[in-house]
């Protein structure tokens, strides 16, 4: 595998990494299971980990993602109009990449593209914790 030059970076359960890795090319063609026509995945790691936390709030913890690419690939899905890269969140106007089904066929080939999972876990707020009448200070 070559150097990788960008990744983008999807927010997902815990509990389907394993599938994800073990159905590679499955769990691309389905999105992650992020129910949506097209792969999104955020530019930088810190807004998918703030995705997660707004996306998974009620689980004990999720997994972030990380696909990464060289610019040959990058180049490739861009020639091909298969990946946009300057497009923004609506809500957050955090940066994402886009990329379209025949592109995430392409980023599904392990040359093209690898596979990185960092579990993130969600600690319940302790403001919530003050205003349910725990003790505060």
């Amino acid at each position: 595998m070559q150097k990788q030059d960008y990744a983008l970076y999807v927010p997902i359960d815990a509990g389907r990494v394993e599938w994800c890795f073990l159905h590679r090319v499955e769990a691309f063609r389905a999105r992650f299971d992020t129910e949506s026509e097209i792969l999104v995945g955020y530019k930088r790691y810190d807004d998918a980990v703030k995705a997660g936390r707004v996306r998974f709030a009620n689980k004990s913890c999720f997994a972030v993602l990380s696909i990464s690419f060289n610019e040959h690939v990058r180049t490739a899905l861009q020639m091909a109009q298969l990946l946009d890269g300057d497009s923004q969140e609506e809500k957050t106007n955090a940066p994402i990449w886009r990329v379209f089904s025949k592109g995430a066929e392409i980023l599904a080939a392990q040359q093209n593209a690898a596979i990185w999972a960092q579990f993130i876990e969600i600690k319940p707020d302790e403001t919530a914790d003050k205003k349910a009448g725990g003790s505060g200070k």
